[in-house]
Formats: C-alpha cells, structure tokens, sequence
C-alpha cells in the first residue's frame, strides 16, 4: 500500500526526518522523531501493546536487516512512522494499525526530501 502524497509531501515529514543513529539496538521511529501532534485514536491497552509489538517488530527486523546502513527515518502527523534506506531504496511504515513496505513512488518522493535536507 502506497502513502497518499499529501502525506509524504507534508511539513510534519519534512520536519522529523533525520538519520537513525547506529548505537540504537531497535528502532522506534515516533520516539526518535519527537511526539506526535495530533492525537491518536483511543484503543483498548491490551490492542495498543499489540500495536506496539506489531511495530516494534517490523522496525527491528528492517533495521536488523540494514544494521551496516545509513537509515532515515520520520513521522506524519497522523503517527505513521517511516524508515528508509536511501542506499537499498527500500522502507517501511507503520500506522496506527496498518503498515507495510514503502513503494517505489514514496520512497522516490522521500528521498528526495532527503536531498533538500542535506541528508544524502
């Protein structure tokens, strides 16, 4: 599933992302790119721990995966964490509930706006 362009294209991306330090042994994208603005949907605290586990387990296998790789990350307002390989062209995201791997248009859009950060 692709990220809609208004949502890659947004300030709030622009504004969170920044290279993954390598001293992190998993990467937790909201928690690196700061707290997120607008608030997220009430779940239950067992469905929000499964969530979290969910999340927690794609970002760790990709950054395990990528572990000798500059890694990019960022976040939407909505919560949707991103992690990027510029090197690969590769990534994933996550939301709230749905997440999955970035497709070749995002990633072109993404990496893009690393450039005119100076990232890469």
């Amino acid at each position: 599933m692709e990220l809609a362009s208004n949502l890659v294209l947004s300030e709030e991306i622009e504004r969170t992302m920044g290279i993954v330090p390598h001293k992190h042994s998993r990467v937790d994208a909201a928690q690196h790119c700061g707290p997120v603005e607008k608030p997220q949907k009430e779940f239950s605290t067992p469905f929000k721990q499964y969530l979290e586990k969910q999340r927690g387990s794609l970002f760790d296998g990709y950054y395990e995966k990528h572990r000798d790789a500059a890694l990019l990350s960022c976040r939407s307002a909505d919560g949707v964490s991103v992690v990027f390989c510029p090197s690969d062209h590769t990534g994933v995201w996550a939301g709230l509930i749905v997440q999955g791997s970035l497709g070749k248009r995002t990633q072109q859009m993404l990496e893009g706006i690393a450039k005119d950060k100076g990232l890469i």
